[in-house]
């Protein structure tokens, strides 16, 4: 028996499967399957996916490999997240609202702070009017910020309401 008193052969499956691999693929590299059917090894599979203990080793193996791309995508979001603040404030400096506030709203659409679809609440009358609220207080917020720091003083045009 190896690790959670799994035989040789399940721990074998768990690794394949913490690897990436299918469940028939898993199973074929784990057992001696030459002499079975497609249908039977994926019968086999699916029962070594119901065991708990199997179930328990391949999340025990995958959570290093799980962590280690979440730290990646987190690396890569920072380092994009520095990279359009940087733009920002280059823009903000030299007095390129229109971009500094673009570069402003990516980084919140990056940190998944608007939506990706837009809800208009209202209604269409006969002359196609529609009654909206703001898509999101992170803009508000935004000309609020840049007023509070003294931007509209330093800008030859005043932010767009």
């Amino acid at each position: 028996m190896i690790e959670g008193n799994l035989t040789a052969k399940q721990d074998r499956y768990a690794r394949l499967r913490a690897a990436g691999k299918s469940r028939t693929e898993a199973y074929r590299g784990a057992y001696c399957a030459l002499r079975m059917s497609d249908v039977a090894v994926r019968v086999e599979a699916a029962r070594l996916e119901q065991d708990p203990a199997v179930t328990l080793r391949i999340a025990t193996l995958r959570k290093p490999r799980e962590r280690a791309i979440k730290d990646a995508v987190d690396r890569s979001l920072n380092a994009h997240l520095r990279r359009l603040a940087d733009l920002r404030e280059g823009a903000r400096k030299e007095g390129h609202w229109d971009a500094a506030i673009r570069a402003e709203i990516n980084i919140g659409v990056a940190c998944g702070h608007y939506p990706k679809n837009v809800n208009v609440r209202g209604s269409f009358d006969h002359r196609h009017q529609v009654h909206s609220e703001p898509v999101s207080d992170t803009l508000r917020w935004l000309e609020e910020q840049l007023e509070a720091s003294g931007a509209d003083s330093e800008a030859e045009k005043p932010l767009p309401h």
